[in-house]
């Protein structure tokens, strides 16, 4: 009786990487590409490139080609879930973001450092608050001036903010008050884009974390813009 041994995943990847031509892909792209395939035909390495050549992979759904390809092919319709997708592009993104929430800081810390422990002015809550680890903010008592009850700790390094802080940097305000007038002047002064960026990262968490899909769009643009933020001046 013939034993099969089931290959993991890196010889996987290893036999998807060699067989087709990734090359034709930046790399951050490449790696999604096989990530998917992985995650949607296993050892099924020729279905698999076969798939690639035949999608555009963030313009259309994967779970749909999948399916037509095997049909179009005569194969038997794989067990094809949204969860595999969904694997893959956790596999793909996270390290992303994770990428980018640290260039951002890098490039930023001697500006970040000083806003730790100082008071913003949330307008949106109307309510005063400050940086705070595992949380977007701890909002300030403002009879006591005390953010200790809240949960977690105060931030001391630039390096532990989140994704759900650096999102809101861009929209908070200082809160100024003097001779009887209130003036607001923003809390973090960011360009657009980099504000654009990262309410997008966070968005990309958020929806992965909560074990929602993201659509090939969604996907697309977090991989094609990636070099350019790590690489912008």
């Amino acid at each position: 009786m013939e034993i099969t041994v089931q290959k993991d995943y890196a010889t996987i990847i290893a036999i998807y990487a060699d067989k087709l031509a990734v090359k034709q892909y930046p790399e951050v792209v490449a790696k999604y590409a096989l990530n998917l395939v992985y995650q949607l035909f296993g050892e099924k390495v020729e279905l698999g490139c076969n798939f690639l050549q035949a999608i555009d992979l963030f313009q259309m759904d994967p779970l749909k080609k999948a399916a037509e390809l095997c049909k179009k092919q005569g194969e038997r319709v794989l067990p094809l879930t949204g969860e595999q997708v969904w694997h893959a592009q956790v596999k793909s993104a996270l390290p992303l973001l994770e990428e980018e929430r640290r260039c951002f800081i890098a490039a930023e810390y001697g500006r970040l450092l000083p806003l730790l422990g100082v008071d913003y002015w949330n307008r949106e809550t109307g309510t005063y608050g400050v940086l705070w680890k595992y949380d977007i903010g701890a909002r300030i008592d403002e009879e006591d001036n005390d953010a200790l009850k809240a949960q977690g700790k105060a931030i001391e390094d630039p390096y532990d903010l989140e994704l759900p802080a650096l999102a809101m940097l861009g929209y908070l305000e200082k809160r100024i008050e003097m001779l009887g007038t209130v003036s607001y002047t923003p809390f973090f002064r960011m360009r657009p884009e980099d504000r654009d960026r990262l309410v997008f990262l966070e968005e990309v968490r958020s929806r992965l974390f909560s074990n929602k899909l993201l659509a090939p769009e969604e996907m697309g643009k977090l991989c094609n813009c990636h070099t350019a933020f790590m690489t912008r001046q």
